[in-house]
């Protein structure tokens, strides 16, 4: 799910954090908790709005802002809610079950998914290619086919290495779930205290323990033997690094549990001299240890150009890749769209001040989920941990129904048997795991009084390994993995928490006050960033539903130009219905009595998507296109010379590209062809020239994006071309 795909998440968690400042202010209010987030999430805040107006496409960067600052907004509302020891257990159990789904999908592409999709893909590839326009023996179709070898499972997440941040996370989770069951084998006699929760005097639950145990560590084994299938090194080194921080805290709890403060002193010192490490090898040797790392310390250097340029403003969220093209040095391979660093992509995003604010964030969350627990300290009897059966069940059913609903809205087809299998598969598994998982919690709360330190240092440890895997990775920015991230920080700070808080009754200034905001900044939400894009979107759609209904008249007049034109309309940053705009008019250009009409007013809409998404390369390359084809059929010299001055313009959001250099070389040899130019003829000769050098200085493995011995020849032939032009300019 992309940002624009999960604004009705964002506003369900902005909807319920004003419900909750209202219940506050209208009601008896208990003491906020404190998460630690507030004050580097308000910095964020200020960087973020900051980025949104100087952003290149700002629909992306406003999107994409709210969908992150929702984020922490989510842990802090949560922190909250969770005052009850039942309800952290309920959300634990869900999130444990939502991983359990993951690891299926994973697993059922790893041992059949893969290798049915890989002998349905060669029956389809040539036209598979063709309707794209990509040529079979070109680097993208041989890049494709690597991806698809490699068979690193993603579940229902877009990549790999996001997927095992995930799964890292919600496997200690799990771990510290079944050490709390294992660890609480409670005498007989203490069941005595439990028989209000349905345990009859001096007889186990109806499912034995062992049972219920032996469940929950196969469920976490399960979860951390995922990363397995995701082939993702970083993730199975985080996780080795977490079991072993694991054995260090258990072997020295006394000592962690009376100095807190010293331990996470030494943590971030330590955090620190690694990072320096790292910098400091990367300048010394101009590399990292490995090809993987060797790519990530590409892109840190190219984010240090593009900070270095946009220090205070940052270049908005989502907008890195259409920047990161004109850092990017030759010998880098990729394209990637985030720099694959929590901090890099925050100052990249918001500026310096959006990396101080992510600092502050960080430090204040460590501090907040290490601090003292307030039940250690008051050491509450069990009745406060212990719930019925029927409310586990009435939260079950509730939370599978959102996880089916949600799932159903991301599907992406509405193909009756895939929509059945998804859904039955989803709901099976996530029932049993959450049943598994419900047991167990309730099971390992029996007790007087219940000790659950192994589970909140299990949670502890998941948020510092995917913490420690996003020094390398970008789940920190993806919904899915970043919700749970969220959530998991505000069970682990809830647990520090006191149930047995005294309520108290704050002035009723200070009570309005929050909710007043928070109204304000959820209005402000759906009216710039929600309502735009639902009624462009559905505008869209529906243009692309009538796209074969031209009926003979003006263009402008046709249903789908009207639509698109509604679109446009109806959100002003968003760039799409332009584009979208511009590619059905040069789609029925090839109507003879209506060509001219037609390229006027898909010079108009593609110039309009190049203003409100100026860092993109796709528009100007189609402008380029579109001067080129009103050349060659009417041969104006106009047209020829705006080809070239628009290639020149794309070169500039991607000066090091050969590819590029070439359709500019191809601009300037038809242009100095049909126009008699000497100076065009030798600038393309200058340019397929360079195209080549260019091509020569990448890596000398890097073979999917070097030129193809096709490729060359072609370009060689068009250099011929133009010195043989020039010599018939010559008098």
């Amino acid at each position: 799910p992309s940002p624009l795909r999960t604004l009705y998440f964002d506003l369900a968690i902005l909807v319920a954090a004003l419900g909750l400042l209202l219940a506050r202010a209208v009601g008896q209010s208990r003491p906020y908790r404190r998460t630690g987030l507030e004050l580097g999430a308000a910095i964020v805040l200020v960087a973020a709005v900051v980025s949104c107006l100087f952003a290149g496409n700002k629909r992306l960067a406003i999107n994409a802002t709210v969908d992150w600052l929702c984020y922490p907004v989510l842990a802090i509302t949560l922190t909250q809610l969770l005052h009850r020891s039942q309800l952290r257990r309920i959300l634990l159990a869900g999130v444990l079950a939502s991983a359990c789904v993951q690891v299926f999908y994973c697993a059922e592409q790893s041992w059949f998914g893969f290798d049915e999709t890989w002998e349905h893909y060669q029956t389809i590839k040539t036209q598979f290619w063709t309707d794209q326009g990509v040529d079979l023996n070109s680097g993208r179709v041989e890049a494709f086919e690597q991806r698809m070898l490699a068979h690193e499972a993603t579940g229902v997440l877009p990549h790999s290495n996001v997927t095992a941040s995930y799964l890292v996370l919600c496997g200690f989770a799990a771990i510290g779930v079944a050490s709390a069951c294992w660890r609480r084998q409670a005498p007989r006699h203490e069941f005595d205290s439990v028989a209000r929760s349905g345990v009859p005097d001096g007889r186990e639950p109806i499912v034995p323990r062992w049972i219920v145990n032996l469940t929950l560590a196969l469920i976490a084994a399960s979860l951390l033997g995922g990363v397995l299938l995701t082939k993702s090194v970083g993730a199975i080194v985080s996780a080795e690094i977490g079991l072993a921080l694991w054995m260090i805290v258990w072997g020295f709890r006394t000592w962690f549990g009376r100095n807190r403060g010293r331990a996470l002193l030494i943590a971030w010192a330590m955090t620190g001299i690694g990072a320096g490490a790292v910098v400091g090898h990367g300048l010394w040797h101009d590399s990292l240890p490995g090809v993987s790392l060797t790519f990530r310390w590409q892109y840190w250097q190219s984010s240090a150009a593009m900070v270095s340029d946009h220090p205070l403003t940052g270049v908005g969220r989502e907008n890195f890749g259409r920047h990161y093209l004109q850092y990017k040095p030759i010998e880098s391979p990729e394209e990637v769209a985030n720099p694959h660093n929590l901090l890099v992509q925050a100052a990249t995003d918001w500026g310096i001040l959006g990396l101080a604010g992510m600092v502050a964030m960080l430090l204040g969350a460590s501090i907040a989920v290490t601090r003292v627990s307030t039940e250690e300290s008051v050491r509450a009897g069990p009745a406060s941990s212990t719930s019925s059966p029927s409310s586990w069940c009435l939260w079950g059913i509730g939370l599978l129904l959102f996880v089916l609903c949600g799932l159903s809205t991301m599907l992406g087809t509405e193909d009756p048997r895939f929509v059945y299998y998804k859904t039955v598969t989803t709901g099976l598994v996530w029932s049993f795991s959450f049943i598994a998982v419900a047991l167990a919690l309730h099971h390992a709360t029996l007790g007087n009084p219940p000790r659950m330190e192994s589970l909140r240092t299990g949670v502890a440890i998941g948020l510092f390994t995917f913490l420690l895997h996003d020094a390398i990775n970008f789940a920190l920015f993806v919904p899915g993995t970043a919700t749970t991230l969220f959530a998991l920080l505000a069970f682990c700070t809830a647990e520090r928490w006191s149930e047995h808080d005294d309520q108290a009754i704050a002035p009723a200034s200070r009570r309005w006050l929050p909710p007043m905001v928070a109204a304000a900044v959820a209005l402000l939400a759906v009216l710039y960033g929600i309502m735009p894009v639902a009624g462009a979107r559905a505008k869209i759609a529906l243009a692309q539903s009538k796209a074969r209904a031209y009926r003979d008249g003006p263009l402008e007049q046709q249903p789908v130009y009207r639509l698109l034109a509604d679109a446009i309309d109806a959100d002003r940053w968003d760039p799409t219905p332009c584009a979208r705009q511009a590619e059905w008019l040069m789609a029925v250009s090839s109507l003879s009595n209506r060509q001219q009409e037609a390229w006027k007013l898909a010079k108009v809409a593609i110039n309009q998507a190049i203003t409100r998404d100026p860092v993109h390369l796709k528009p100007r390359r189609v402008l380029v296109n579109l001067h080129l084809t009103r050349a060659a059929a009417l041969g104006e010299g106009a047209d020829y010379l705006a080809a070239v001055a628009a290639a020149h313009e794309s070169m500039k959001l991607y000066p090091l590209d050969p590819k590029g250099q070439v359709r500019l070389a191809d601009c300037q040899l038809q242009a100095g062809r049909a126009l008699g130019s000497e100076e065009l003829l030798r600038a393309a000769v200058e340019r397929y020239r360079e195209a080549i050098a260019l091509d020569d200085r990448r890596l000398a493995w890097e073979r999917l994006r070097r030129f193809r011995d096709r490729e060359r020849s072609e370009i060689q032939g068009k250099m011929k071309k133009a010195l043989a032009a020039l010599r018939a300019l010559e008098p």
